[in-house]
């Protein structure tokens, strides 16, 4: 198994047919998603994209922090480190690491148009 970032010659993703005939003009309007849902808005991100989501891991490092990764796995069957955070709580590394997972979905499928975390 190859573990590593993510690069941009991954496999894109592209819509069925049906969703591509007959689009309306596009709307040009920002939407903005919370850093504090930013499991949620990860997890919605990878069911859009994939049809499923890849959890993050938490891992206690110390007695009083905690190390979070999110590993996602592709049907070639490598797997890509898209984030990693670390904090007091396992929430916050959680959300750290879904924060960056979720940039880095951003940059490798741009064509999705995923709102930025704030």
């Amino acid at each position: 198994m190859n573990i590593n970032k993510p690069s941009p010659s991954l496999p894109r993703l592209t819509p069925p047919l049906s969703s591509q005939q007959n689009l309306p003009s596009p709307v040009l309007t920002m939407t903005v998603l919370s850093k504090s849902d930013a499991c949620m808005h990860y997890n919605n991100a990878c069911e859009k994209l994939f049809g499923k989501t890849f959890p993050p891991t938490v891992h206690e490092i110390n007695k009083s922090e905690f190390k979070a990764e999110v590993r996602v796995t592709f049907e070639d069957g490598v797997i890509k480190l898209l984030g990693e955070g670390a904090g007091t709580s396992k929430q916050i590394a959680k959300n750290l690491a879904c924060s960056e997972a979720y940039n880095q979905l951003r940059v490798i499928f741009p064509e999705y148009n995923l709102p930025p975390l704030v």
